[in-house]
């Protein structure tokens, strides 16, 4: 069986060594042992010298398959046994060597590859200040207009760092973001410059990755607000990159209507403008997004309820988080609408309640506490809409905390007050 899966592994004998040491991929010519979850080889000598010969195609096909074989880094060796301990060293290794191969290649690898190799240790739960470091520094070169093909006198020079798309500086950014690694900034900020000329060639899902990625390194400050607004935020006036924020939500404003969009890229971007500071075009995504659910409850029906939940939590987040009167979201909705917007959104909800989690349907129930209107003449709610939410909560009650409880019976008594004019 070993013999059959090595002829069926379309990889080089240098990356199967690498692999090997985790039981990704077994060797016949070294000494191994029987543990759970394959085969691992006792040599490290002698992988070392196969990473040593590694060109950038193997070191990219060691890293995919350690990453997903479940070679991972993910708890503290004081939990292990002595026998838990030595595997874990192992791994340790192998991942060590591994960055100082990716190290090593730096101008051999392309953006794209660079990407590769940073979300592979992300997977296997390794964040490497050194790897995390070197890549920067890599950028960094390239601002000065070093390209990947000078470096590596090849002839093909389309893959130049310095001819980022914004797709490339978007996902490079949350490689960085998903290491949480944001020690050097020059580099952060290289990035957004290349995202911000390319802006025109990019997709609602390019600034969807890239405003994900500001959200997690709290780069908001760098970004600025429009161009012709005055933001009352801490730095406004020292944004790195004015207006580029304003920038980004008009481009993600004009691919809504992509039907190619995924779900959770748009719900991705009214989290990013309900996180950010604020901006026209900021809040003007998020009245495009209601407006595409009033009335539309076969539309909420097709959204994974999280995403729909997610989407609602938006509005009210952004309206609470700032202070300037014209960029609020629910005044440019209007209460009519607002009415429309909760009774497709609830009956989208109703026959997916199932698959909501006790946190996401209490964060359900509060979302429509903040967004039902007033009654009044010809605007009232119907409360039994949220029936099947209130008693899938019911169900669930034993499990919440007491200070989630304390937050349903708040919503409950706002939403009471609401559709009955007081009458709790």
């Amino acid at each position: 069986m070993a013999v059959a899966l090595c002829r069926r592994t379309a990889f080089s004998d240098q990356a199967c060594a690498v692999l090997a040491l985790q039981g990704v991929l077994p060797q016949q010519r070294w000494r191994t042992s029987r543990v759970r979850g394959g085969l691992l080889v006792c040599d490290p000598l002698m992988t070392w010298g196969a990473t040593k010969s590694m060109g950038s195609k193997d070191l990219l096909d060691a890293v995919d398959r350690a990453s997903q074989a479940g070679a991972v880094l993910s708890e503290s060796p004081q939990r292990y046994s002595r026998f838990a301990q030595a595997s874990r060293v192992q791994r340790q290794q192998l991942w060590e060597r591994l960055s100082c191969r990716c190290q090593a290649i730096m101008p051999m690898l392309t953006p794209q590859e660079l990407c590769r190799v940073l979300f592979g240790f992300h997977r296997a739960r390794c964040s490497d200040e050194s790897l995390l470091s070197a890549a920067c520094e890599r950028l960094l070169q390239s601002e000065g207009g070093l390209s990947m093909a000078e470096e590596s006198d090849s002839d093909n020079d389309a893959h130049s760092y310095s001819r980022l798309s914004t797709n490339d500086a978007a996902l490079l950014l949350k490689a960085f973001a998903r290491h949480s690694y944001k020690e050097n900034m020059a580099a952060l900020d290289m990035l957004l410059r290349r995202s911000s000329e390319e802006l025109e060639l990019s997709t609602a899902a390019d600034v969807s990755q890239l405003l994900s990625a500001a959200v997690r390194l709290d780069l908001g400050e760098r970004l600025g607000g429009g161009s012709h607004e005055q933001l009352p935020w801490r730095g406004a006036g020292s944004s790195i990159h004015p207006g580029l924020l304003d920038r980004l939500f008009a481009k993600a404003r004009h691919g809504l209507q992509d039907p190619y969009l995924p779900a959770a890229d748009l719900t991705n971007l009214c989290v990013a403008a309900a996180r950010l500071p604020a901006t026209e075009q900021s809040s003007l995504l998020l009245m495009d997004v209601a407006q595409q659910l009033q009335g539309q409850a076969g539309r909420s029906v097709a959204l994974q309820p999280r995403d729909l939940v997610r989407r609602l939590q938006s509005i009210p987040a952004f309206d609470n988080g700032q202070s300037i009167a014209r960029f609020l979201v629910r005044p440019r909705i209007g209460d009519h609408a607002l009415l429309e917007l909760c009774r497709a959104a609830a009956v989208g909800l109703s026959p997916r309640v199932g698959e909501l989690d006790p946190a996401t349907g209490a964060a359900a129930l509060d979302v429509f506490a903040e967004l039902v209107p007033e009654q009044a003449d010809n605007l009232s709610f119907d409360a039994t809409l949220l029936d099947p939410i209130v008693a899938l909560l019911l169900q669930r009650l034993p499990t919440l905390d007491s200070n989630c409880v304390a937050k349903l019976a708040e919503s409950a008594h706002i939403l009471l007050h609401k559709c009955y004019q007081g009458d709790t």
